[in-house]
């Protein structure tokens, strides 16, 4: 039972009244002999009783009238549960809202999909409805959508609409949905006007439903529950993150796929990971309402890019969210430009021993990294403009001529790296100018290398800029060598304020280890300790090659396009435009290809993909080649994941309540015309109308007869 005017109810506490004066009166008098009353009482007991009745009968009329006063005028009337069918046999407008979003793909108990049911209760309630009843349909699914023309009454058209609603990896968008079925109503003569709301009413669905209502006259609403508030337990792959595993070897890379129980009991299941021709099995232990993760390593191929992986579950209610799609593309390649400032013949003794190497392990250069290693008078002799990175390796001075191709080239969006040594002193910053990111103020020695005592002198990197993504990668490793370097010498740094300019890393005491600085649309980073072993023995720890190997992906610009994961279907998407020549091409995850032409700039360096409407794998490659091409992997919403039911009995309150929003102008129709009964909703207060009449009658002819 409801209420229109529950405000009113608080008059019932006036059923008070008639119960304190009856007390009152009953407070017994003072006892006086007397023999004729005494005689007369005695006679007749009978009467005193029945007096006693009928005081206590007009007693409680006198309750039940005031209690029936507030109760008529708060309006009550009967609604229907919210599982309950709707009649629609009066003539009237009724707007189907049928939730289309991923989360009606899970199985009910029967083992069809929740929007089947969906589906097949709104053919019903079409069938129910009279030949003047008029109806639409409107797709619940991000972007909500009309799939009628407008309110018909053609059951055909109706019944083409219901077919073309099918599951797909769309979010929820219940807000736009209730908007649309208001504009649709608002251009009806009908006096009636009915939403339904037909879906398994998760909490999600309704998490952003605060204002349903444009009007302040509203129309009729219905939600139906397609599950009948069964719950239904899911685990859902939340996130699959993707990073070299440098510390377990060349072409090593680590899959950590992210595993999330949105049920009431303790969940297991088993993980499965396909990347590049390998799979691996694992198996993840998740708690209720909990997330997990399981982590694989697997080796890739150095020349190998955009491969193709998917993580799967081994599968549950809702499958859609069981599988995650991913690429393997770590940024593309990185062409190097290393600059030797302190060449030697005796090869421990070079700049470069240790330098070279990190970036070139073994035969083959590190995976997305291509180095030419030069000596300083070469640095002018080579195009800038094919290389994304310079590494100055302690040089000492530049000439007029190398910082300004030097400047230009980092100004373009090049990146440049400075690090310390004997021959970049304070005298240095001068030729260096606005390419360090801070002046060099002095060289420190805190212990010399021979020294019994350096092991207590020696400082040690202390800080590190965990969110900056060139150190993001040493939170994950539990005891990096990187913090027990050890560092005999640096070059101090003086750091008053330059606009961007951030430390991201510091020895002991505060002392700057790693800066950076923007210059133009491109980055400067220093180092200011050595890349050997003249100032610390850095070189020689296991973090070595990871930071070095970090530091230049992210000069290049190809670290911050590492494991671009986390696409999601209906986000804009854009790629790397392949190289080469010709048209380009779009091969969608079901199977269609898409001409895309040329980008509109000739210089364009990233291309919008259109239509991501399916999860899977999009390859986008010159028309008739395949070299060059660019993968990326789009899922679908996990918001969708959690099954939870809404508090059904607020999401009807919330449709009950008049809007507070401005109402568009194509509503002003019905928010002038005379609101409409909702024709499910069974009237009491005219029956406690009624029964009030009866009550005052009842009432007089007690008291006319005692």
């Amino acid at each position: 039972m409801r209420f229109e005017n529950p405000w009113l109810l608080a008059g019932m506490a006036a059923a008070a009244i008639p119960v304190i004066i009856h007390l009152i009166n009953r407070r017994r008098a003072r006892l006086r002999p007397f023999a004729a009353m005494e005689f007369l009482l005695l006679s007749d007991k009978r009467i005193a009783r029945r007096l006693k009745l009928r005081q206590l009968l007009v007693l409680a009329l006198r309750v039940l009238l005031l209690v029936a006063i507030p109760f008529a005028l708060a309006k009550p009337y009967l609604a229907p549960d919210a599982t309950s069918r709707v009649a629609l046999s009066a003539p009237g407008s009724v707007v189907l809202v049928v939730d289309d979003s991923m989360s009606m793909s899970a199985r009910g108990e029967d083992g069809r999909p929740l929007l089947e049911a969906a589906v097949a209760e709104a053919r019903r309630l079409v069938a129910s409805g009279g030949s003047r009843t008029s109806f639409a349909v409107v797709a619940a699914g991000a972007p909500a959508r009309l799939l009628t023309p407008a309110l018909t009454y053609d059951r055909t058209t109706l019944e083409r609409a219901l077919t073309r609603l099918t599951p797909g990896p769309r979010a929820s968008d219940l807000p736009g949905a209730l908007r649309e079925a208001e504009r649709l109503l608002a251009s009806s003569a009908e006096a009636r006007r009915q939403v339904v709301v037909l879906g398994d009413q998760a909490r999600h669905a309704w998490s952003d439903v605060a204002e349903p209502w444009a009007l302040a006259r509203i129309p009729a609403a219905e939600v139906i529950d397609v599950r009948a508030g069964r719950p239904i337990d899911n685990l859902a792959i939340t996130q699959v993150a993707l990073r070299p595993a440098l510390e377990a070897g060349p072409g090593q890379v680590q899959v950590e796929v992210s595993v999330a129980n949105h049920g009431l009991a303790a969940a297991e299941t088993q993980v499965t990971v396909d990347l590049a021709g390998q799979q691996v099995v694992g198996t993840a232990r998740v708690p209720p309402a909990a997330t997990e993760k399981v982590a694989f390593t697997l080796r890739l191929d150095p020349g190998s890019a955009g491969d193709r992986g998917t993580a799967r579950l081994s599968g549950d209610a809702l499958p859609d969210d069981d599988v995650w799609y991913f690429a393997a593309d770590f940024g593309g390649q990185a062409n190097v430009l290393v600059v030797n400032g302190s060449p030697s013949n005796v090869p421990y003794q070079d700049e470069l021993f240790f330098l070279r190497p990190a970036l070139q392990p073994g035969d083959e250069p590190a995976r997305g990294i291509v180095p030419t290693f030069v000596g300083t008078s070469e640095l002018t002799r080579r195009p800038l403009e094919a290389y994304d990175v310079v590494v100055l390796a302690n040089v000492g001075s530049l000439t007029s001529t190398q910082r300004a191709l030097l400047e230009g080239f980092v100004e373009a969006g090049g990146g440049l790296l400075v690090t310390g040594g004997d021959q970049l002193t304070p005298d240095s910053s001068a030729t260096f100018g606005a390419l360090l990111p801070f002046p060099v103020r002095d060289i420190k020695t805190v212990a010399r290398r021979d020294d019994p005592a350096a092991a207590v002198q020696t400082l040690a990197i202390a800080n590190v800029d965990f969110e900056h993504p060139v150190m993001a990668e040493f939170e994950h490793l539990e005891d990096a060598s990187l913090f027990r370097s050890r560092i005999y010498s640096y070059a101090l740094l003086d750091t008053r304020h330059r606009e961007g300019a951030r430390v991201l890393a510091s020895f002991s005491g505060g002392i700057p280890a790693l800066v950076e600085a923007p210059h133009g649309r491109g980055r400067v980073m220093m180092l200011t300790t050595t890349a050997d072993r003249d100032w610390s023995d850095l070189c020689i720890r296991t973090s070595y090659l990871p930071l070095m190997q970090q530091l230049v992906r992210y000069l290049g610009g190809t670290l911050e396009r590492e494991g671009r994961l986390a696409n999601t279907v209906g986000d804009v998407v854009t790629v790397a435009v392949p190289e080469g020549t010709g048209p380009l091409v779009l091969d969608r995850p079901d199977g269609a290809e898409v001409p895309l032409g040329e980008p509109e700039a000739a210089d364009a360096r990233e291309l919008p993909i259109p239509d991501v409407d399916v999860a899977g794998h999009y390859t986008v490659r010159r028309a008739g080649s395949a070299h060059g091409a660019r993968t990326i992997a789009v899922n679908g919403p996990r918001t969708e994941s959690d099954l939870s039911l809404a508090d059904l009995p607020r999401v009807h309150a919330a449709l009950e309540r008049p809007g507070s929003a401005v109402a568009p102008p194509e509503a002003e129709a019905i928010a002038e015309a005379t609101p409409a009964e909702d024709p499910s909703r069974t009237r009491l207060w005219p029956a406690v109308l009624v029964a009030l009449f009866g009550l005052l009658a009842s009432e007089a002819w007690l008291v006319v007869r005692g």
